[in-house]
């Protein structure tokens, strides 16, 4: 009827007879009780939880979108199906990425992927993209979308210095909004974003590209008056 504390969990553990890996599990049980409110903790235990399962056959993440949208070379092998000449090898597929992405993730990347309906093998077996929506519609989808922003910024952050100036484009622009005009100003970066993706995605592309358009307040809102 309460939560055990941490003398309480190692009692238990010791009166079941746990082995080591169960009893770590256990306690993972328990911390994530705990945290269950709060999705930034919850999340990553959720995720050592499902890989740390002693029988491995548990899912605890039942969003399938989550890690179609948290981990972000997820969505970039989804558009990388798009390519004419795309071949289904993970070792390849991870070869084509400026940064790190092991072929075991391309692996797990597509089978997320296909889990989600995002992917579809076609009669001849080979990867086709289907269009359904990604929705956020919880607290883990919504961490899921937040976590997918922060690896994309941390991409950003380091191919600034790593792509040549031709193959990109970093812009900014710092300037004074009136509070209740933030709503119209994020309705027109979503309609440059559609309209980007609309004149300049092609499947006889040869690359794959990420357009990211931050804007968000650096001071505090001020006095009206």
């Amino acid at each position: 009827q309460r939560e055990a504390g941490g003398r309480i969990t190692e009692q238990l553990v010791r009166y079941f007879s746990l082995n080591e890996e169960d009893a770590d599990y256990f306690r993972g049980l328990v911390q994530l009780q705990k945290v269950k409110g709060d999705p930034r903790l919850a999340v990553p235990l959720m995720e050592r939880l499902e890989r740390n399962h002693p029988q491995g056959k548990i899912r605890l993440i039942g969003d399938e979108q989550f890690s179609v949208i948290a981990n972000w070379y997820v969505l970039a092998v989804r558009e990388l199906t798009r390519m004419r000449d795309f071949f289904e090898d993970p070792k390849k597929i991870s070869g084509q990425f400026l940064r790190r992405v092991s072929p075991r993730e391309i692996k797990g990347a597509i089978q997320a992927l296909l889990n989600a309906g995002m992917l579809e093998r076609d009669k001849n077996g080979k990867l086709v993209v289907r269009e359904p929506r990604v929705h956020s519609r919880n607290d883990i989808a919504s961490e899921a979308i937040k976590r997918h922003h922060e690896h994309m910024l941390e991409n950003a952050k380091v191919l600034l210095r790593e792509v040549p100036l031709e193959e990109r484009e970093y812009t900014a622009a710092t300037l004074v909004v009136r509070s209740d005009r933030v709503p119209e100003a994020k309705q027109l970066v979503r309609e440059f974003r559609e309209k980007f993706a609309r004149l300049l995605e092609d499947t006889s592309g040869d690359r794959v590209y990420q357009v990211q358009v931050q804007f968000f307040p650096l001071t505090k809102k001020g006095d009206k008056k």
